[in-house]
């Protein structure tokens, strides 16, 4: 596990692709189970990232920081900055708005209409960063946090994403392998000390992904 911001407050962690945030019916260690070892008491998950996909995960050491934090992350009072391969070749970024409905059962999304039972509001803003034959690399700002949200809208958009099992149908049900997303930059201000907290990982894997696939 990897610190990348502490204060007495907050526990900022590089999570690997693969790794649980909390633990699961596989029994594999989670990042949560980590955090709690490593801090000596029971933490609460703010950013909540899908199994197979790394990058920074912030927790709250408190149940008061946690409920601040959450709220403003229900309110869209946080950037979150994603990287992201997608197949295909995207004339231009811009913004997606979509209804996503959660099927409990699967644990997958799908894109409904407005008025379904069950369906929230899911949008987010994309810039292309570097495009190549058959890829396109993407920096995401996600605005709203839904399940599976950004792999459900670009494969909806046409666009899934690479190695991405559940949603691109290349890929589908094959092992081994995890989309290429990953939670690069988080910014917030800090809900005790009012100070802007600024969190960067050094290492992007979905770049360097890409670095590699563009030669092909």
């Amino acid at each position: 596990m990897r610190i990348l911001y502490e204060d007495e407050y907050l526990l900022a962690v590089l999570k690997e692709a693969g790794m649980p945030v909390q633990s699961d019916k596989s029994g594999d260690a989670s990042l949560l189970g980590l955090v709690n070892e490593y801090t000596g008491s029971d933490c609460h998950i703010i950013t909540r990232l899908d199994r197979p996909v790394g990058g920074i995960s912030l927790f709250a050491k408190d149940k008061v920081t946690a409920a601040k934090l959450s709220e403003m992350i229900r309110e869209n009072r946080a950037d979150k900055i994603y990287t992201a391969i997608l197949c295909g070749k995207p004339l231009c970024g811009g913004h997606i708005e979509d209804y996503i409905f959660k099927n409990e059962r699967t644990n997958t999304s799908k894109i409904v209409n407005k008025g379904n039972i069950g369906a929230r509001l899911a949008s987010l803003d994309y810039d292309i960063t570097e495009s190549s034959r058959y890829y396109t690399l993407v920096r995401i700002y996600l605005e709203t946090g839904r399940h599976h949200q950004i792999r459900v809208q670009f494969a909806h958009l046409g666009y899934p994403l690479y190695g991405d099992t559940k949603y691109n149908d290349k890929y589908r049900h094959k092992r081994g392998i995890f989309p290429a997303l990953f939670a690069k930059e988080l910014k917030f201000i800090h809900p005790i000390t009012g100070e802007e907290v600024y969190i960067k990982a050094d290492e992007d894997p979905v770049r360097d992904l890409f670095e590699r696939l563009k030669v092909n």
